[in-house]
């Protein structure tokens, strides 16, 4: 089993040396660290390594990142300290340029649990989103600025969907697609960063584990004053309706 040295460690003859959170030092026979400190050993010495506080456990999860001019590179940075698996995809901006998903979901990374979409606009994304949708890849907006962030709703098989999120917040007011198309985002502040991290692993755990707790759709937003959860309904009409369970409705299908 391959594990991450969590603790000083240095080379000794026949083995390694250890240093343990509680000051003793152990010695490992028979093993040798790579440069970035990995060390293959037996199951059952990786779970006692890890009781004591010495190695970290992979999380076996899997995340894709694709962001506009590197916005995500804070999201990028936890997301590789809780030990997940990233790749990443860094959009440029130029006009009419061709999105493949397979930059996503190559053979660098044949499975990802989720796509995690960055944009730069809070209304950024959306094609991205349509592509993992068609590909039938589980994916999320996140959205963050200084003391606030946005993250979903989760784009998968069940009715609900950005695209649902969208047409519901432009119901109920209909200057919000004004001004969030004018919104950009920024680095975001620690607490940000923290929470959409802690959000997307969630996201991808839940994903990757087969757990049917996003049925009902929600939109996450972090401020300063609270999390607060927005439920939103699949519209009727929308593309993310399976084909025998989608409506006829034709004006809500022009209104997508």
């Amino acid at each position: 089993m391959r594990v991450e040295l969590d603790c000083p460690w240095t080379p000794v003859p026949g083995g390694l040396r250890l240093l343990a959170p509680d000051g003793r030092s152990f010695r490992l026979r028979g093993v040798r660290a790579s440069y970035d400190g990995h060390v293959d050993v037996p199951a059952d010495i990786a779970n006692r390594l890890h009781e004591s506080g010495m190695v970290t456990m992979p999380t076996g999860l899997r995340v894709a990142v694709v962001s506009d001019d590197g916005v995500s590179q804070d999201i990028v940075r936890g997301l590789e300290a809780r030990r997940i698996e990233v790749t990443t995809w860094m959009r440029g901006r130029q006009p009419g340029r061709f999105h493949d998903l397979r930059c996503v979901s190559g053979a660098s990374c044949p499975v990802v649990h989720v796509v995690v979409i960055c944009p730069r606009t809070l209304l950024g994304g959306r094609d991205i989103a349509e592509q993992c949708h068609r590909a039938g890849v589980p994916s999320v907006i996140a959205w963050g600025r200084h003391r606030w962030g946005v993250l979903g709703p989760i784009n998968d098989h069940h009715p609900g969907c950005q695209h649902c999120a969208d047409m519901a917040l432009a119901a109920r007011d209909p200057d919000w697609v004004t001004v969030a198309r004018t919104t950009t985002g920024d680095s975001h502040d620690p607490a940000v960063t923290a929470w959409l991290v802690n959000q997307i692993e969630a996201t991808a755990g839940a994903l990757r584990d087969g757990l049917d707790v996003y049925s009902v759709k929600s939109v996450h937003v972090r401020t300063n004053a609270g999390e607060r959860s927005l439920v939103v309904p699949a519209q009727p009409g929308c593309r993310c309706w399976p084909p025998q369970e989608a409506s006829c409705n034709t004006l809500m299908r022009s209104a997508a």
